[in-house]
């Protein structure tokens, strides 16, 4: 289950990259982004890479607390907006699922292992 989060969650960064891009440089609905909407859509095209690093690798904290520089207030804002451009939200609720699939199998072994550790031995 872990390995499907993290192909998910490489998939879901690697197209809000994409769509940052597009947004920035190749906008329908306006002219192409320009000093602090570009700085901040590179800087959101960087946290994407860094998100599919993270999921890669498989850190759930990381893609955790990527998710939340991502998504809030950015991707909850264009999630709620018109156009393609929404996509980037749905990515960054993907991403977030994703995360919990890396991190479902850690909490079962967490919880089987303490389980294990409070049951008395029978030698």
């Amino acid at each position: 289950m872990a390995l499907v989060g993290r192909i998910i969650g490489c998939i879901a960064a690697l197209s809000a990259v994409a769509l940052w891009a597009i947004f920035l440089f190749r906008n329908p609905y306006a002219a192409p982004a320009e000093g602090r909407v570009l700085l901040f859509g590179l800087l959101m095209m960087v946290a994407g890479i860094l998100s599919a690093v993270a999921a890669a690798l498989g850190a759930h904290l990381a893609m955790y607390l990527l998710f939340f520089v991502s998504f809030f207030p950015v991707g909850l804002y264009v999630l709620a907006g018109p156009g393609v451009f929404s996509a980037i939200g749905w990515l960054n609720l993907a991403y977030l699922a994703s995360a919990i699939l890396v991190h479902r199998p850690i909490l079962t072994a967490k919880r089987k292992a303490a389980r294990h550790s409070l049951t008395p031995d029978e030698s």
